[in-house]
């Protein structure tokens, strides 16, 4: 997971409680929180392409919380399976996709009425995830002990199309702003 994500000038940090902190990245100064439910445990953000929302994943409450980044406040909070990890939102904003890692599957969420439109079986303790610029294809890797898989899943039918088998316990996903050379980050 990675500490901060950045969306223009700021930086959204998750403390590990209830909160997120707001880092203004030109002058590195904290500007504030953002304080969400009760229990949420915030572990992973993600921000839209335009920079307008985020998707913050509250692994101990079992939930996302969209904010409205130009005025830090959170618009809604909604369930998110099992222990969330991580979200990433397809290039034209469309969708937002939810890793919830201990129901091992991917929620496809509509970013404009934040209903839940497809439930996509894969591996273990999925936790890192990546799309591709063109928004077709989402590669999820599968974080637990002893797996050796990332899921190819396309988007356009919210299946997983293929796995590719990479070494243990794969933590992470990144795809270079062209789409090519797919990076799979390693884990044990």
């Amino acid at each position: 997971c990675v500490p901060f994500t950045l969306s223009a000038q700021k930086a959204y940090i998750p403390n590990g409680g209830d909160d997120v902190a707001i880092l203004d990245v030109a002058t590195n100064t904290t500007t504030g929180t953002i304080t969400l439910p009760e229990g949420s445990g915030p572990v992973g953000v993600a921000f839209s392409l335009n920079g307008q929302r985020a998707c913050i994943a509250n692994y101990s409450g079992n939930t996302v919380s969209i904010v409205d980044v130009e005025n830090d406040v959170v618009l809604t909070t909604i369930p998110a399976g099992t222990a969330p990890q991580n979200a990433v939102f397809t290039p034209d904003g469309s969708t937002i996709y939810v890793i919830s890692s201990g129901d091992n599957t991917v929620l496809a969420v509509d970013a404009t009425t934040y209903a839940i439109t497809a439930t996509i079986p894969v591996g273990q303790f999925p936790i890192g995830a990546a799309i591709t610029p063109d928004g077709s294809t989402l590669y999820v890797a599968d974080g637990a002990f002893g797996e050796t898989t990332v899921n190819v899943i396309s988007t356009a039918t919210n299946t997983v199309t293929g796995t590719i088998i990479v070494g243990d316990t794969p933590a992470g996903v990144a795809i270079t702003p062209q789409g090519g050379n797919t990076g799979l980050v390693g884990g044990q």
